[in-house]
């Protein structure tokens, strides 16, 4: 994407959405020549950092043809940013969800107005091809986060905002190609997903230096650090850098680190759980 695109993004979403907080985790800053920072995406209207790239994907494709409905698959914090843009915008949204969902998204999403279809397991393959179906006999307007061409500019916003003030991924990142698995079972379910993008798999490879991967154990002990030394609550997909950020232990890492806190909506089993083990 262009620059240009990403001050256009950012000027659109700073009418709408609050400048999220970026502040000083000073629990996590062990070394005096490092300074943590986290960005609380969890502080957006949805709890998510979703809503940057659905708000602006939506907006776009508006101004390009008439939409009257949106439609939306997703395990919870892109479906609540898809029902929150439509009803900002003024169109009608329906999200399919996998069944048996975080309930704390879909009571979000259900809040919001928009309509919610329960379509397959923990992953997204059902509720994408029930999306993706429902759309091509509706005409409604597809918003897929996974491959939107318009969708990256709003997340990007993140980093203007810092610099002025699942294992799929992972072993498709080593392999440089696209490798499925056979399951996504996490508690995590804003990173589940079995099937990866090729092309999301090529940009990865050429833009991120490493990749992390965090046990669910090191999920849930970063949301507890995060809920009882910050005081900020986050979900498991959430917590993920800071998790990552805890096992790597960074006191090597000079100059300043920053985590971002992608979301808060976290069910009152797995944050209970986590704050006592």
């Amino acid at each position: 994407m262009e620059r240009a695109e990403f001050a256009e993004a950012r000027e659109f979403l700073a009418r709408h959405l609050p400048q999220t907080r970026l502040v000083a985790a000073e629990s996590f800053s062990q070394d005096p020549k490092q300074k943590v920072y986290l960005k609380l995406e969890s502080e957006l209207p949805t709890g998510s950092f979703k809503v940057r790239g659905a708000l602006y994907a939506l907006h776009v494709n508006m101004t390009r043809r008439a939409i009257s409905a949106v439609v939306a698959s997703s395990t919870g914090n892109h479906g609540a940013a898809v029902a929150y843009a439509a009803k900002l915008l003024g169109v009608k949204a329906r999200i399919f969800l996998p069944e048996n969902s975080n309930p704390v998204k879909k009571a979000r999403i259900q809040g919001l107005g928009a309509e919610i279809v329960e379509k397959g397991a923990v992953d997204l393959a059902g509720a994408f091809g029930a999306a993706s179906r429902y759309a091509a006999e509706s005409g409604a307007f597809f918003l897929n986060d996974a491959d939107d061409p318009d969708l990256p500019a709003g997340p990007g916003t993140i980093a203007m905002e810092i610099l002025e003030k699942a294992p799929a991924y992972a072993l498709s990142w080593k392999a440089g190609v696209a490798v499925g698995t056979d399951t996504c079972d996490t508690i995590a379910d804003g990173l589940a997903t079995r099937t990866p993008l090729a092309a999301n798999v090529e940009a990865i490879q050429r833009l991120v230096d490493d990749v992390v991967l965090v046990s669910e154990r090191e999920m849930l002990y970063a949301i507890r650090r995060l809920a009882l030394d910050e005081q900020i609550i986050a979900e498991p997909a959430g917590a993920a850098a800071t998790a990552a950020f805890l096992k790597a232990n960074s006191k090597s890492t000079a100059g300043s680190v920053t985590l971002l806190v992608t979301g808060a909506n976290v069910s009152r089993d797995i944050l209970r759980g986590a704050i006592c083990p």
